[in-house]
């Protein structure tokens, strides 16, 4: 979306730039014996179009955008930080509770068959 609006703009910039580096002369009216008596916009020629803008304005559009977005950062940052998954600890097939490998469950006495 922002390269076409980039390229118009430089394009504008320098066909303006190359067509008319200097703006014409702007002439002014003065009466005979007042001087600068009356201030310089009072009877000049309305301008037709605005100053022309520089390249530099052009070039401001063209910063660089981040290529990651916040959403790839915060799965980057969780994915550094979260809790490691630990290899010792399984869910006990009889009890269904969480153990460590190797280990008895809490309630082991609970589950042993009645004899």
């Amino acid at each position: 979306m922002i390269r076409p609006i980039m390229t118009a703009a430089l394009q504008r910039a320098s066909r303006l730039w190359f067509v008319r580096p200097f703006p014409p002369p702007q002439f002014q009216f003065q009466l005979a014996g007042m001087g600068g008596a009356l201030p310089n916009n009072v009877l000049q020629p309305p301008q037709l179009h605005k100053p022309t803008s520089s390249l530099l304005d052009a070039i401001w559009l063209a910063v660089p955008k981040s290529r990651v977005s916040r959403s790839r950062k915060r799965m980057k940052t969780t994915i550094s930080k979260r809790i490691v998954a630990k290899k010792n600890i399984v869910v006990d097939g009889r009890t269904g509770e969480l153990t460590l490998k190797h280990k008895l469950p809490f309630n082991w006495k609970e589950y042993l068959p009645k004899l």
